[in-house]
């Protein structure tokens, strides 16, 4: 279930570090538990998950610690349609798209 939108045109990672910090910690006092944060793929984004403690880029670890229970984790899932889009531009713009890591 979704709990929440923030709709914003210019934010910068650590504001929205902050944001999603006490969103979850605000939850938590409300007897909400959240499980999964659901991230579209653009790079604000990506450096958000890794100053909240994922490490998305590097070794695809997809999770946080929870910043009330330290115990639990908190997942961050890159929202497939988004991925899909992104995918999709990149390849209108540059016409060929290849993986350094084929051979």
């Amino acid at each position: 279930m979704s709990i929440a939108y923030f709709l914003t045109t210019s934010i910068n990672a650590d504001i929205q570090t902050q944001i999603i910090q006490e969103s979850v910690q605000f939850l938590k006092e409300s007897s909400i538990e959240v499980h999964v944060e659901v991230f579209d793929g653009i790079s604000r984004i990506l450096t958000t998950a890794d100053r909240l403690g994922c490490k998305i880029s590097s070794n695809c670890d997809g999770c946080f610690k929870h910043p009330c229970r330290e115990a639990r984790k908190i997942y961050i899932i890159l929202d497939v349609c988004h991925m899909i889009k992104l995918a999709r531009n990149a390849l209108a713009d540059s016409r060929i798209i290849k993986d350094s890591m084929a051979q």
